[in-house]
Formats: C-alpha cells, structure tokens, sequence
C-alpha cells in the first residue's frame, strides 16, 4: 500500500474512505435488508420499522468513525494490525448478535459492556426482534 501512495497523486485520506465505503455499501446490500424483514416480520408495527434504519446509521457512524481512528493509528503503529486481530475477534464474540443480553450470566455482563457495539446491536436487536 506504502508504495501504491508514493506512485499515485491522491489524497492520503482517500483509501480509508474507501475501503469504509465499500464495507457500509456491501452491508446496505446485504445485511440491511435482512434486518428490515425480520422487523416487519416480527414486529408487525410500523414504528419499529421506521426505527431500524436510525439505527443502522448510528452503527455504521460509529463504525465509519472507528475505522478512520484505526487507520490513523495504523501509520505510526503497524503491529497494531495483530493486535486489532485479536480485539475485533473478542468484539464480535461479545456483541450481542445471535442472542440476548439477557441471556448472559450476571458475572460476565461487565465485561461484555466493554464492547463498544454491544449497545447499538442491543438496540437493533429491541426494536427489530421484539413483538411490544
């Protein structure tokens, strides 16, 4: 990638905002439609539809945000790609996606706080799979 910079014109922001746009058009594409049937499918109620879109905007805002961190922080420490290995593993097994939160044992619910999705993905999970 280094060399790709130093032989190309572009501005030094533009293959982040890329590879982010390509990864948030991927999911409008995919992942997205899915969560809007299983909205109107389970819940039956306009207002949790209308809901789930707000909702996936806040997550892909904070995951837009998060990437553009990460990238920042890749130039000055290229290990930190092992490391993000490691965490974003431990992130998507904490996040709350295939089942509750609820579900949980008491003792482990803090440390499943720390991730810092969990809550977006709680929230998604209300509105679109719950029938109230």
């Amino acid at each position: 990638m280094a060399r790709l910079l130093n032989k190309i014109v572009l501005n030094d922001d533009t293959f982040p905002y890329a590879e982010i746009a390509a990864n948030v058009f991927q999911q409008s594409v995919t992942s997205f439609p899915v969560v809007f049937v299983l909205a109107a499918v389970f819940t039956r109620a306009p207002v949790r539809v209308a809901r789930v879109p707000v909702l996936l905007v806040g997550i892909a805002a904070f995951s837009v945000g998060f990437g553009l961190a990460l990238a920042a922080l890749y130039v000055f420490f290229r290990d930190l790609a092992y490391l993000w290995g490691i965490f974003g593993f431990v992130f998507w097994i904490t996040a709350p996606l295939f089942y509750p939160a609820a579900s949980v044992p008491i003792a482990v619910r803090p440390y499943l706080a720390l991730n810092p999705v969990a809550m977006g993905i709680a929230a998604l999970r209300e509105v679109a799979l719950s029938q109230g």
